[in-house]
């Protein structure tokens, strides 16, 4: 029984191979859903370079009991690193078993209705910088390396301020008996710290410049696209991740944003993509920009398009339902101190992770929907602790994403003894104990839709407060029927309150139940319609008090509906309130739905609004007047006061 429910959850929502749709910008399947991804990363960095697969365990496992909580928790894709010297452990002689391995993991995950990206992950690029990526044999060869940065003015100033220190020079790590430096050491520093080395700058250099590293990375991904052609729960192939723009300290011109971009990488994305397409001519190919100087670590972070002219398919447009930009977001690159060695951003960073994160989604976007064509995902965000300050990292990170309607993956699933962070085992999110972290999963297991019977113009899930959450889209037909959208609905917000739901045009939908969905069917051809879709928690606090930032204080109360198809707002101010008040509701689509004055106190004014109308992203301005002129004194919105269907809401402005 338990087998036949598990299937029915999962192989109800798979729909086949998924490309990019060129006008929208969305992931699509074949019955023309949208599909957005949310999910994970899962990348073992040193040997076997890969998951264990048998049993669960807090730290390195990817087991079926994983495969189940992902999708408790709502994860419908993985960034798998499928690690070269997995691959290829020596010139040459490929690893046929982690191969069979690397496929058979995920073809698992696919049958729980988990996608992956092939991912070549890449840090410092090699464990001879306290990082990983390429095989010993290529690490032998990626000399010479620079020591100094002494060949121009800019690396000599930087080495006065002590940007620039030589790996083997300043650090002067132990080694073990391959000469790479031991991790518990390596771990003292924050690893992009080390990319500053000229000894590393300069490894990336000869990397990208050498023909014979060249033609190794070629045979890497060949071999890779071969092994994977025709699997449908292969999403695509991540070509490098977060590549550095070389050697900075020579040539300075690097640090100009969009030059390593155009210049290094466009070229060799170029011959990738002809090298990939000659095994596997389906799946998405995701590439990535700089970090550096992408991004600068200045003012709160600086933040510039990607440098490249062209996707890397070239100057065509053929490839644009099979290319997608691969983007990442993390506020300690805002500053050169933003965060602690664990990841955390400090206590008074709220507003610059805020903004900082908010820039640089928003760019990226921008760069793939208004330049550079295809789709895109934010493939990284989060690697912090289990800390408060962890959590709202990622909960803005999420929330920016859906109002932009982007697919994302958390760094990182699970620890898997990663050798570049310092947060230990909490950087995943588990517990020692096995156990899973509260903030985490309450932060990623969200609301949302996973598959959409058409193109969303808004996707917004109040996970801070009210728990209201508001799916809007314009419907198409689907190629076997009129359609289905799904919703997810996580246990994580909805297991003390239980939850109701609303649709419109409720006479055309019809919605079931599933254990972590609702099915939302078209009844009828509703193409080039407007569907909207809200999920509400039940119950929640019955009044409450909001202070305004100019201390105002607004008491709140939720009542019984006076009347059985609208919702009936009163707004009161009390006799310790002279001044005329006035409040505004807008909303979650963004409509004005209630515009009243208070001009007397303790004389109460309603209006009636919408049922939906405060279910999620709703706002209530708040103004006072003074000689005749309204001035905003504060906002309450959703998360403020709670989500609302079935039921009134009374407002008192108690204080000035």
């Amino acid at each position: 029984m338990k087998l036949v429910f598990l299937v029915a959850i999962v192989i109800s929502f798979v729909f086949g191979r998924i490309y990019v749709n060129p006008k929208t910008h969305f992931f699509e399947d074949p019955d023309k859903h949208t599909v957005i991804y949310h999910g994970v990363n899962a990348v073992v960095k040193n040997a076997p370079f890969i998951p264990v697969l048998d049993d669960f365990n807090p730290r390195n496992s990817l087991s079926t009991k994983d495969m189940e909580l992902m999708k408790q928790w709502g994860f419908n894709t993985v960034r798998l690193g499928v690690m070269w010297p997995g691959v290829e452990p020596e010139k040459d002689k490929y690893d046929a078993k982690y191969l069979e391995d690397m496929v058979s993991l995920v073809n698992k995950m696919g049958e729980y209705g988990i996608e992956t990206i092939v991912d070549f992950h890449q840090d410092l690029l090699s464990p001879l910088f306290c990082g990983e990526g390429v095989p010993d044999y290529v690490t032998d060869r990626l000399g010479p390396l620079k020591e100094e940065c002494n060949a121009t003015v800019i690396p000599i100033v930087a080495r006065i301020f002590g940007l620039c220190k030589s790996f083997h020079h300043d650090y002067k790590y132990p080694t073990d008996s391959k000469g790479y430096p031991l991790i518990e050491h390596c771990l003292k520093e924050q690893f992009a710290h080390y990319y500053q080395t000229p000894e590393c700058a300069s490894a990336f250099e000869n990397f990208y410049y050498s023909e014979d590293h060249q033609d190794r990375f070629d045979k890497y991904w060949r071999k890779v696209a071969k092994s994977f052609k025709g699997n449908q729960h292969v999403l695509g192939y991540d070509l490098i991740n977060e590549p550095f723009a070389g050697d900075i300290w020579t040539n300075n011109s690097l640090i100009i944003p969009d030059v390593t971009d155009n210049l290094v990488l466009e070229p060799m994305y170029r011959r990738l993509h002809k090298v990939i397409r000659e095994e596997d001519d389906e799946a998405i190919i995701f590439y990535e920009g700089t970090q550096f100087p992408d991004a600068i670590p200045i003012l709160g972070g600086l933040i510039f398009p990607v440098g490249f002219e062209f996707a890397p398919a070239g100057n065509t447009t053929v490839y644009n339902n099979r290319q997608a930009l691969s983007y990442h977001t993390y506020c300690c690159a805002s500053g050169q101190f933003a965060c602690d060695r664990k990841g955390d951003a400090g206590p008074d960073m709220d507003d610059i992770c805020d903004s900082y994160n908010k820039r640089k989604i928003t760019q990226r976007v921008k760069d793939f929907q208004e330049e550079l064509g295809g789709g895109g995902l934010l493939t990284e965000f989060g690697a912090c602790s289990g800390s408060e300050s962890c959590f709202k990292e990622m909960i803005r990170v999420v929330e920016e994403a859906d109002r932009l309607i982007q697919s994302w993956q958390y760094w990182q699933y699970k620890y898997f003894d990663d050798i570049t962070t310092q947060a230990g085992v909490q950087e995943g999110l588990f517990n020692e104990d096995g156990s899973a972290q509260k903030g985490k999963i309450e932060a990623l297991s969200r609301t949302y839709s996973p598959y959409i019977q058409g193109v969303p113009t808004k996707m917004y899930f109040d996970g801070k407060g009210g728990k209201g959450f508001h799916l809007m889209y314009t419907a198409n037909k689907g190629t076997k029927s009129n359609g289905n959208t799904i919703v997810y609905i996580p246990d994580a917000h909805y297991a003390e309150t239980g939850f109701g739901y609303v649709v419109s045009p409720a006479d055309k939908l019809n919605v079931t139940r599933q254990r972590y969905n609702l099915v939302v069917d078209h009844l009828t051809d509703l193409t080039g319609k407007e569907v909207n879709v809200w999920v509400y928690p039940r119950n929640g606090p019955e009044q409450g008090k909001f202070i305004s930032p100019e201390q105002d204080e607004i008491l709140w109360e939720v009542t019984p509906p006076a009347q059985p198809n609208v919702m009936t707002v009163t707004f009161v101010r009390t006799k310790q309130v002279p001044i005329g008040k006035r409040f505004v509701i807008v909303d979650d689509s963004g409509f004005v739905v209630c515009d009243v004055t208070v001009p007397k106190m303790d004389q109460p004014v309603s209006c009636t609004i919408p049922r939906t109308s405060l279910i999620a992203d709703y706002e209530i301005k708040l103004y006072s007047n003074v000689l005749s002129n309204d001035y905003q004194v504060g906002s309450m919105k959703s998360k403020d006061i709670r989500s609302l269907y079935k039921n009134d809401l009374k407002i008192t402005w108690s204080t000035d």
